[in-house]
């Protein structure tokens, strides 16, 4: 879906993809990790060290967004969080994992870590 809505605004796919840093289980999807991978998530490996931390990886490729749906309570840690804010004056952090005890962080969490008041629908 992201792909599809950043070719819509006239990137190509290959240059959509690089702009999109997926991780799974085993963390960082790597071009080290090729023989691994499907080939949907094959495009998306990056020629980067292999890492499973978050916050490795908010720190080297420095995202405008972070999006959630793994059910790993907890995954968008304060340290993940505070780094989104100081990278990013407007951090967009989308936990959608539900229910809530299996969110990546909470709404109150990441207002609290950020110091932003509100949320923007636009």
């Amino acid at each position: 879906m992201c792909v599809r809505q950043m070719v819509d605004e006239g990137l190509s796919e290959q240059e959509a993809c690089k702009n999109i840093f997926m991780m799974d289980i085993d963390g960082l999807i790597t071009k080290s990790r090729a023989s691994t991978l499907s080939d949907r998530h094959l495009r998306f490996a990056k020629d980067l060290p292999d890492t499973r931390s978050l916050l490795e990886v908010v720190k080297t490729v420095k995202p405008a967004a972070i999006i959630g749906a793994s059910t790993v309570a907890g995954a968008f840690t304060e340290e993940v969080i505070s780094e989104m804010a100081r990278i990013n004056t407007r951090p967009i952090i989308f936990a959608l994992s539900n229910p809530t005890s299996k969110a990546e962080c909470t709404a109150e969490t990441a207002f609290r870590v950020t110091n932003v008041s509100h949320i923007s629908t636009r």
